[in-house]
């Protein structure tokens, strides 16, 4: 009669590899937070002037004809009514 020999493995844990790549995972997040913050605070991105203004000069078209721009008729006076500002009428002197 022949023997039988039967061997049993362990029982692979698969809890420490997980452990393992929960905890690289966390180191590599901190690295990527530690060098965004880095970035951002040491010159990475351009900063507002000191004086925080902008001067931006545009032209706009005059009122010529077929112009519909928010000007005051001929002779009369911007929308609202106020006269209190107006040019005196001609005396015809």
């Amino acid at each position: 009669m022949a023997d039988t020999i039967i061997t049993t493995q362990p029982a692979s844990s698969s809890d420490n590899s997980s452990a393992g790549w929960v905890i690289a995972v966390i180191i590599l997040l901190l690295l990527v937070a530690g060098g965004a913050y880095a970035w951002m605070h040491s010159g990475g991105t351009p900063t507002t002037p000191a004086g925080g203004s902008a001067n931006i000069n545009v032209t706009l078209p005059s009122g010529g004809s077929g112009s519909t721009g928010g000007t005051a008729p001929a002779g009369g006076t911007a929308a609202g009514g106020d006269t209190s500002a107006a040019a005196p009428a001609s005396t015809g002197y």
